[in-house]
């Protein structure tokens, strides 16, 4: 019943006795029957049912052995007529015959010939008896459910009763795991996934991709599997599974391989997770719900319910008037392979958010999508293959391109198709071919691929994908450096190419090769460990911890002080509430400015990096703008609502990458750029309520200065800071002798030691600074803590928190050959390339950081993320180890003592000893160490270590001075934006280190600056007039010896707010960012007050035509501060760079010729400027006006802009009245100026008039004659004002 399915949008239903199908929606009170467009279809009368129901039976018990199905018969899910049926031979209500069910004619019962089916009464009264009996059916079956459900819980539920008869009438068969009819890919109204009650019976699913399906058959059900339903015995859980493992045979034949991980069987992780926390390793489905149509599912607030007490709330929602946005409104998505029993950690969460962590990967779950198993199968295969990409070509090639791609994101969010589609359709269409390098010939290219994908040929294209990787043709090219610092040509090929990508800072550590050795194979040994990397990498992620309850945590015992919510470790109790939170909202313009704060590498499906996602958003005009729009509604659906999670189980994904540290591997996750772009813009739009959450106590949530202010916090609080070591300990000192006999024992402990040992010992005056250290830092944090205390804490980004964190995470590891790559699960703590993984992990350790601080409040404990210190007395700083180490791990936070440093002088060191190991803490001790990119210790070890960090940036500078011969824009760029700031960050942070970076500025001066400008050297006047602001006539390449101290000062002052609240506990952010923002302009000021000073005396000492030039200078300079950018079109070449940069310190360009070749005359710079014969004018006065030109036409439109427009005379109402009664002439070309410049000063309308001409004796005047052509530069309409064209 074609019609009556497409009405009600539903799939249609399978009748359990018979086994036949039945395209009848459930008919229940106060829902009719839609009749419409009934006349198209065949339906018999119940005589021809009940003759055929021998037959019937027959068929219902075929094997359950898959048959493939023949192209053109039946069962093919294409809407063609039949020829013939083989299963009966009169059409009938049951549905043996499949092209019924197919809402298809059958050609053995023609409306035409069929006396029977003329009768539209009958047909009527028929097909009403079958909706009785479906519905009465289904009562039957809502009832079985609801009893089963309930007896499998176990237990009566302590904090609720059982449910009620609202929500029990929305439970379905727990055995309905299979689908209905499924969609066509591409059909304009998906229909709604509903629960069948046979999931092996169901209709073949209609596909264009054109590749044959398997279709399972039904086992016919023994006697006793009829019996144990009729009793809701829970043991019929394995037969569920067999029946999940029939219906998941009906899979893709094509990329079989890539999709066989996804199939219904429960995976060996599932299995060892659900053991691992008590859920057993048997596969187990839940309970599946329907969405009703009058509101989702919620969960009640009066009071936590216990675990697996939760039903289908729909009339809960409607009788107290939730809204959709409250806390337990929305809905938990079906998901077979979420463990039936639910913890109490994944109760509390469902209070709050409606849903819990389903521990599992996703993979089996479609989100209604047809074909789903298909597009993971392309999606594996193109994440497989390390890919590179063009650029998307201009013209309406690209333009084709973009709105295709803003086409597949809406039907995304239109649950057309999930997110791998449009993944794919990037890495198949812009897939580079290595031999093809003409842009007409890589736009042709491209439009034959954007023909085939529209031509449904999806394989072809992902196998062109897959042979290239894996013949090794996307693979990048091996650098190598020459000796004495000198850079190799491919090296500095490759850094301008990267800078004018807009990936500077990694530019500049490639040239410079501090890229800690750079990614590693997984096949690879691991330098540390001695075993392969993708092992390494595997056991950094650990397995996912479900918080228990308080009774079960022995670090808990005898604890009172600490309060958890419904006695669940970790669940901190917030007596407020859970807060309500508005939705974040986005809009075409902030898409645009998040684009370019979007910054790295592709993620798993490679080639769309940060800078390809700023060209799709800006570069194409109009389709620009709908793909901007179409991505906003993306992302307020992603970050307000609760979407399937197929929907973007694809940009949730992560590219795994070892890194070598040389020793050691380090784990890095790249994520997909588009949601790097969605948490990006979360914390633009909720970035200050994450300042609030975070406060003074953890720094990392992007607080003004906060890292700088953890430094200076540290050295107010230990004196001792920046002290001169002595050489030996103090003399007769009894702690001495304990700690060296602590030590030869090996015993950690005072036990050993009498009381009248102990008593005669001094009072502990030890102070010092601990740095302590975690283990595997966010890979460690517990999900569920994180999630809790995330939506009371940052409500703002509750829901997107939740929507990444509530599947495990697939981390994709790719292979070198192009085979299937490596899948890791990430199954606890955090994906480091998650834009809002700092800020998830500060707001997760917020209660444990806030007890620390109450519990021991004589100790400063600073903490960014999972650095933590602690500084005070030696005692107390242990003390705060200790409670990490008992406490840390409830909230995924492992402190590892032997990795933790204690840092204090040679006299105390002992006391420190016996204070640490007295716990039975064996940490190391240091007269100084490096802490949050600053130092913390002794004057000499300081000393030490900034002169190895000097000697590293020499080279660097040595490097881009090599780099500057060839591509001097893009070493100038590398230094004042990226390597410059590093050495400026440590003048922030430690005092009195200004004559240590004299070498650096001799290797500015000696040898970067020449090799920029292309001079033999630079004088010391030079030098210091380069060191200015760009404003001030300099480049800003500062002198760091001279501006050391400043910066420390700077620092200093704005930090002083912060720091005063660290000590004392009081913080205000308005007074804080009030604070940063004086002492940057104070300054700021300073800084151009002493740079202006030095110009005036350098022009007065010159003369006057000095001073005008270097006033020209820094009103000129813009061009230095423009970053260069392939995209923008802001790259210069050498020549035009150097010759720029060389005039505006009064040198001649290189290479200038000495006569020129327009006139013959001598060549100067004056000459060149003013010659009007060699065509310089009107070369630089074209690229101005072109320059202008191109920028109205992004402003306006290209229709509004002329070139080289006709400009008429025109004149006011006023002139042309004096001008009619004969009083002044006619207007001429002279007066338009000051006719114009009338308009702008008294708002005068101004009125076309006839153009300038001569007028003679014997002519007659024609006020629409023209006599000059007067042309402007630019025509555009609008641009001061509506209606009027504006000539420049």
């Amino acid at each position: 019943m074609l019609a009556l399915r497409e009405s009600a949008g539903e799939a249609p239903k399978r009748n359990r006795e018979s086994g036949s199908e039945l395209s009848l929606t459930p008919h229940s009170p106060g829902n009719h029957v839609n009749f419409a467009g009934i006349d198209s279809l065949i339906v018999a009368s119940s005589q021809s049912s009940e003759s055929n129901a021998s037959s019937s039976d027959a068929s219902s018990t075929s094997s359950p052995v898959p048959k493939r199905r023949k192209a053109g018969s039946c069962a093919e899910a294409r809407p063609t007529p039949c020829c013939s049926c083989p299963r009966t031979q009169t059409c009938s209500l049951r549905n043996n015959c499949a092209c019924l069910s197919a809402g298809r004619v059958c050609s053995s019962c023609d409306p035409a010939t069929c006396r029977k089916c003329r009768n539209t009464a009958e047909r009527r009264q028929v097909l009403q008896r079958a909706a009785e009996a479906c519905d009465r059916e289904q009562r039957e079956r809502e009832q079985k459910a609801k009893n089963k459900f309930i007896k499998s819980l176990g237990a009566t539920p302590s904090h609720g009763t059982e449910l009620p008869p609202s929500q029990s009438s929305e439970i379905t068969d727990p055995d309905s795991s299979g689908l209905g009819a499924s969609q066509a890919e591409g059909d304009s109204k998906p229909q709604a996934k509903q629960p069948s009650t046979d999931s092996s019976n169901t209709s073949s699913k209609t596909s264009q991709d054109s590749e044959e399906t398997v279709l399972p058959e039904e086992p016919k059900k023994t006697t006793k599997q009829q019996q144990r339903e009729k009793q809701g015995d829970s043991n019929t859980s394995s037969s569920k599974g067999d029946r999940a493992s029939a219906s998941s045979s009906d899979h893709p034949t094509v990329g079989e391989t890539e999709g066989s991980t996804n199939g219904a069987t429960e995976s060996a992780s599932q299995q060892e997770s659900e053991s691992a926390n008590g859920e057993g390793t048997k596969p187990s489905t839940r309970a599946a719900f329907n969405t009703p149509p009058t509101g989702p599912r919620c969960f009640p607030r009066t009071g936590a319910p216990d675990a697996g007490s939760i039903g289908n709330c729909a009339q809960y929602n409607a009788e107290h008037n939730y809204g959709p946005h409250e806390a337990g409104y929305l809905v938990m998505e079906d998901d077979p392979k979420m463990p039936k029993q639910m913890r109490h950690a994944d109760v509390l969460l469902c209070t709050v958010y409606g849903d819990t962590i389903h521990r599992n990967d996703g993979t089996h779950l479609d989100g209604g999508v047809a074909n789903d198993r298909f597009w993971q199968s392309r999606w594996m295969r193109c994440v497989s293959t390390n890919l590179s990409l063009w650029d998307a070509p201009n013209g309406k090639v690209g333009k084709r391109l973009i709105t295709q791609l803003a086409n597949e994101w809406a039907g995304v969010r239109e649950r057309k198709w999930n997110s791998e589609r449009p993944i794919v359709f990037c890495a198949v269409v812009l897939n580079r071919k290595t031999d093809i390098i003409s842009a007409s010939s890589i736009r042709k290219v491209i439009e034959s691929r954007l023909d085939m994908w529209d031509a449904g040929c999806y394989n072809e294209l992902v196998e062109e994908v897959c042979i290239r990787g894996k013949s090794g043709i996307a693979g990048g090219k091996d650098h190598s450096w020459k000796e004495d610092g000198e850079v190799s040509e491919s090296v500095a090929k490759r850094y301008n190419s990267m800078v004018l990508d807009g990936k500077i800072r990694s530019a500049v550590r490639f040239a410079t090769g501090r890229g800690i050795g750079g990614p590693l194979q997984p096949t690879d040994t691991c330098s540390k460990a001695g075993i392969p990397v993708i092992e390494v990498l595997r056991k950094k992620h650990p397995r996912i911890r479900v918080p228990k309850r308080i009774a079960e945590v022995e670090e808990l015992e005898g604890v009172t002080e600490w309060q958890y919510h419904d006695d669940v470790a970790g669940f901190d109790v917030y007596p407020e509430g859970t807060p309500a939170a508005l939705p974040v909202n986005f809009d075409a313009d902030s898409m645009l400015v998040l684009s370019g704060k979007v910054h790295g590498s592709a993620g798993p499906a490679g080639g769309v990096d940060a800078n390809a996602l700023r060209s799709f958003f800006t570069r194409f005009g109009t389709a620009s703008e709908s793909l901007r729009t179409e991505w906003a509604k993306f992302s307020e659906w992603l970050s307000n609502e609760s979407p399937p999670y197929a929907a973007y189980r694809a940009l949730n994904a992560k590219r795994e990458v070892g890194l070598d540290k040389q020793p050691g591997t380090r784990p890095l996750a790249v994520g997909e750029t588009w949601m790097r772009c969605v948490g990006k813009g979360v914390m633009m739009e909720a970035g200050d309520q994450a300042k609030l959450a975070c406060g003074n106590v953890q720094l990392c949530a992007g607080l003004e200065a906060g890292i700088e202010a953890s430094l200076h916090a540290v050295r107010d609080v230990w004196e001792n800071d920046d002290f001169v070591q002595p050489d030996r300990a103090r003399p007769n000192d009894p702690y001495v002798k304990i700690a060296a006999r602590m030590e030869e024992a090996g015993d950690y402990s005072m036990e050993s030691f009498s009381e009248e040992e102990l008593r005669s010992l001094p009072e502990m005056t030890a102070e010092g600074v601990a740095l302590f250290d975690a283990s595997n830092g966010f890979n460690e944090l517990n999900r569920y803590c994180m999630l809790w205390n995330v939506r009371h804490r940052w409500p703002k980004d509750r829901r997107l928190a939740f929507n990444c964190y509530r599947h495990y995470n697939i981390l994709i590891v790719r292979k070198n050959n192009g085979d299937r790559a490596y899948e890791i699960m990430g199954e606890e703590g955090l994906s480091q390339g998650d834009p809002l993984a700092m800020v998830l992990y500060g707001i997760a350790l917020m209660p444990l950081a806030e007890h620390l601080k109450r519990t021991i409040p004589e100790v400063l404990t600073p903490w960014y993320a999972d650095d933590s210190a602690a500084a005070g007395q030696a005692e107390s700083c242990a003390h705060a180890l200790l409670f990490l180490q008992r406490f840390g791990p409830i909230y995924g936070y492992y402190p590892e003592p032997e990795k933790s440093y204690f840092i204090c002088t040679v006299e105390e060191e002992a006391q420190a000893k016996v204070a640490f190991y007295s716990y039975g803490l064996k940490v190391q001790f240091v007269r100084g160490l490096r802490y949050l990119g600053g130092f913390i210790g002794g004057n000499v070890d300081k000393l030490d270590w900034v002169k190895n960090k000097v000697k590293g940036w020499v080279d660097g500078v040595k490097i881009l001075a090599s780099v500057a011969r060839r591509f001097p824009q893009t070493a100038f760029a590398g230094l004042t934006i990226s390597l410059q700031n590093e050495w400026q960050y440590v003048m922030r942070t430690v005092p009195g280190i200004a004559a240590l970076f004299d070498p650096l500025e001799k290797e500015i001066r000696c040898t970067f600056l020449p090799s920029l400008l292309g001079v033999p050297s630079i004088s010391a006047e030079m030098r210091q007039l380069i060191a200015n602001g760009v404003k001030q006539a300099g480049l800003g390449i500062r002198n760091p010896v001279e501006s050391a101290d400043l910066f420390f000062g700077t620092s200093k002052y704005a930090c002083e707010e912060l720091v005063r609240s660290m000590l004392e506990g009081e913080f205000n952010l308005a007074v804080h960012k009030s604070t940063v923002r004086q002492a940057s302009t104070k300054a700021r000021k300073q800084r151009i007050e002493l740079e202006s000073k030095f110009v005036s005396e350098r022009g007065g000492q010159r003369g006057n035509r000095e001073r005008l030039r270097m006033k020209r200078a820094g009103a000129a300079g813009i061009w230095l501060t423009c970053v260069p950018s392939r995209l923008h079109g802001t790259e210069l070449s050498a020549e035009e760079w150097r010759d720029n940069a060389r005039l505006r310190y009064n040198l001649n360009p290189l290479s200038m010729p000495s006569a020129c070749d327009g006139c013959g005359a001598k060549m100067t710079v004056e000459h060149a400027l003013s010659c009007k014969v060699g065509g310089l004018v009107h070369i630089r006065h074209d690229d101005v006006a072109d320059e202008f030109g191109h920028l109205c036409e992004l402003a306006f439109s290209k229709g509004r802009v002329t070139h080289e427009p006709l400009i008429n005379a025109c004149e006011t109402r006023t002139e042309r009245k004096a001008r009619e009664q004969g009083e002044v002439k006619a207007p001429t070309m002279d007066g338009i100026a000051d006719a114009a410049g009338k308009l702008n000063d008294e708002g005068d309308d101004l009125e076309d008039v006839p153009p300038v001409e001569d007028v003679s004796a014997d002519a007659t005047h024609s006020p629409y004659k023209e006599s000059n052509e007067n042309r402007g530069d630019k025509g555009v309409h609008s641009f001061w004002k509506r209606g009027r064209t504006w000539y420049f």
